[in-house]
């Protein structure tokens, strides 16, 4: 038997005043399951762009490495001046290098000037030259010859 749409909510209210012609509540039944997902909805209008921010700082226009020493430990130490950065670095000392090659060798220097001259000499001067006047090795003889040479 259908009715009408109409009649369902009068149904719904007065069949449970007639007695008898319902039992009692059963227990609740399961959750069905969920439904899919809906489709996305279109973009909203984009909104008005908001006023400029201040000025930033200005920038950095020139930079300057103002030391570089040695230390036990490596460092830097930046800072902006104005518009101009300047580091100063610690340069921790490294181990000994191997020597280097031998550098090219150097231009002659220029010769001096001459001496002045000497003092006279005392007087005389003797020298004796020896030398070999002949040579026999069958019997091993050897004769040598003293020259003395004198000059005033």
């Amino acid at each position: 038997m259908s009715f009408p749409p109409e009649w369902l909510g009068y149904l719904e209210d007065y069949l449970p005043s007639i007695p008898g012609l319902m039992g009692p509540q059963g227990p609740p039944g399961t959750n069905g399951t969920d439904g899919t997902d809906g489709t996305d909805g279109i973009d909203g209008i984009d909104g008005v762009d908001g006023d400029d921010g201040d000025p930033g700082p200005p920038g950095v226009t020139s930079a300057y490495v103002d030391s570089v020493t040695s230390g036990v430990a490596p460092d830097v130490t930046v800072s902006l001046t104005g518009d101009e950065l300047h580091f100063d670095f610690v340069l921790q000392k490294g181990d000994k290098g191997d020597q280097g090659d031998p550098g090219v060798d150097g231009v002659d220097g220029v010769d001096g000037a001459d001496g002045a001259d000497g003092a006279p000499g005392l007087g005389t001067s003797t020298a004796s030259i020896t030398y070999i006047d002949s040579i026999n090795f069958g019997a091993q003889t050897y004769t040598t010859q003293t020259i003395t040479v004198v000059v005033p």
